[in-house]
């Protein structure tokens, strides 16, 4: 005769564990150290239990895994000369009202009254000079708005590579002398563009509100030679002596 068949019971119990909160900070133009999260600690209890008529046997197996997870930040690259060169002690930058012709100093808004009106003549009309001693190189310009939101802009510029030079018409990388952009963000200006010594900005069919624009770039600072130096030769001619004798 047999006994009653065998009862089986198994139960898992799984238990994680985990130190701290892992926070990923947003992305920074300063590159940042990656990090590290604290372990995380899984624990998983499986407990057999068998039955028979004979006797009762308990098995427990415990497993603990622990993961250690890195991570990085988003890698970026920092913009090559890209300061204001208004805060450059080294840069003197002025820049002309077209109508009045005097100063304006960086912190009044410009109100060009005649702006270019047609993008087939960009130039045509009031322009925003600026002068940069020494010869700067310019890799974008912020225009900003003194009234209403950010929204869409249209520009032409023209560049002065030197002293007493004329200025020349600046195109983009497709040959186009129209620039658009928006508001109070960075609009770059072709890599290829030589150093300047001045720049004229034409906003096309403005708006009758303020604008003040900033200039994005680095100095360049004029190289001197110094003459070389000379250093007289000692005279080779000797002291001639003369004797009488009587």
């Amino acid at each position: 005769m047999q006994g009653p068949p065998s009862t089986t019971e198994k139960s898992t119990t799984r238990v994680t564990t985990t130190e701290a909160l892992l926070t990923t900070a947003p992305p920074s133009t300063t590159a940042q150290p990656s990090t590290t999260a604290p372990p995380s600690t899984t624990m998983e209890v499986t407990t057999v239990v068998t039955t028979t008529p004979e006797s009762t046997t308990k098995e427990v197996t415990t497993v603990e895994s622990t993961t250690v997870s890195t991570t990085s930040p988003p890698s970026t690259t920092p913009e090559v000369c890209a300061d204001d060169l208004d805060k450059l002690p080294n840069v003197t930058i002025i820049r002309e009202d077209p109508e009045s012709g005097k100063e304006l100093p960086p912190t009044e808004w410009w109100r060009p009254s005649n702006p270019p009106n047609d993008v087939t003549s960009p130039h045509n009309g009031s322009c925003l000079g600026a002068t940069f001693s020494p010869r700067v190189e310019i890799t974008s310009v912020i225009i900003k708005t003194e009234q209403g939101p950010p929204g869409d802009i249209t520009v032409s510029f023209k560049f002065q590579p030197g002293d007493r030079q004329p200025y020349l018409p600046l195109v983009d990388e497709a040959g186009s002398p129209i620039f658009i952009g928006k508001t109070d963000q960075k609009i770059y200006l072709p890599s290829s563009m030589a150093l300047v010594t001045g720049l004229k900005v034409c906003i096309i069919t403005s708006n009758p509100d303020g604008y003040k624009v900033i200039f994005n770039g680095c100095e360049h600072g004029v190289t001197t030679t110094k003459a070389p130096s000379t250093t007289e030769a000692p005279s080779t001619t000797g002291e001639l002596g003369f004797c009488l004798y009587l």
